[in-house]
């Protein structure tokens, strides 16, 4: 999958794979690799939680400017961001995993990364 973002804005690609999801919950983390922009992105999980307004938890992974990268996301490092109502991580409440970049973070121009060998541990 390619993740663009264009312009001081924010961009991110969802993936709501029933399979996938459903391994998710019995996984301990994700891995996978990103052919990268030089820029910062998150991978987000999201959960069905209630009683959170942020119903996601992230890590922030840095990419190399046309380089592939191994990129590991033991759940154990996922945190909510830094607003909203906390709520822990769950896994056994995954519904989604997004990958995102704000423009505000790190700069206005254009971005792209894509995403591969994407696979849960």
């Amino acid at each position: 999958m390619t993740v663009k973002v264009t312009t001081n804005g924010w961009a991110n690609v969802y993936c709501q794979d029933t399979n996938l999801v459903k391994s998710a919950t019995i996984a301990n983390g994700a891995r996978f690799k990103v052919y990268g922009d030089g820029k910062s992105w998150r991978l987000c999980v999201g959960t069905s939680d209630t009683g959170s307004d942020n119903c996601y938890h992230e890590l922030k992974f840095s990419t190399k400017k046309n380089k592939v990268t191994e990129i590991d996301v033991p759940y154990t490092k996922l945190r909510q961001p830094s607003w909203g109502k906390k709520k822990p991580f769950n896994k056994a409440n995954i519904d989604l995993f997004q990958f995102r970049r704000d423009g505000y973070e790190d700069g206005t121009a254009e971005s792209t990364i894509k995403v591969f060998d994407f696979e849960l541990y």
